[in-house]
């Protein structure tokens, strides 16, 4: 889900079957992607995925992530948003999930009064 700062709904779409953080990942990389070479700031409440797309994935980095794997899907998302970052001087910022809108959105929508599980 991508917001305004009213929190009005500017695209929105569903990815299928991934955990949260590569969702996060995910969601970044469609953010950039709706926005091509426009410099804006993204907020995620996965500061995870902050991480991984503001630094880009190499391998300390994945040992540094309590040994957990990444898929070859997964590198190939958090390298392209890195490269995505860089080319249009966007940031990825990360804020607590109970300010994020797309989360109080989605909750709205699936009538839903509990936070998204990290």
């Amino acid at each position: 889900v991508v917001t305004d700062k009213s929190g009005n709904v500017n695209y929105e779409d569903e990815i299928g079957d991934y955990s949260n953080n590569e969702a996060e990942t995910i969601a970044i990389l469609e953010c950039l992607k709706h926005n091509p070479k426009k410099q804006i700031k993204i907020y995620t409440h996965s500061q995870i995925a902050k991480y991984w797309t503001m630094g880009g994935w190499n391998i300390k980095k994945e040992i540094s992530l309590q040994n957990k794997k990444l898929t070859e899907r997964h590198k190939r998302i958090i390298i392209l948003s890195n490269q995505l970052l860089k080319d249009s001087k966007s940031i990825v910022i990360w804020i607590p999930q109970d300010q994020n809108l797309a989360v109080k959105y989605l909750n709205k929508k699936y009538n839903s009064t509990e936070t998204i599980k990290k």
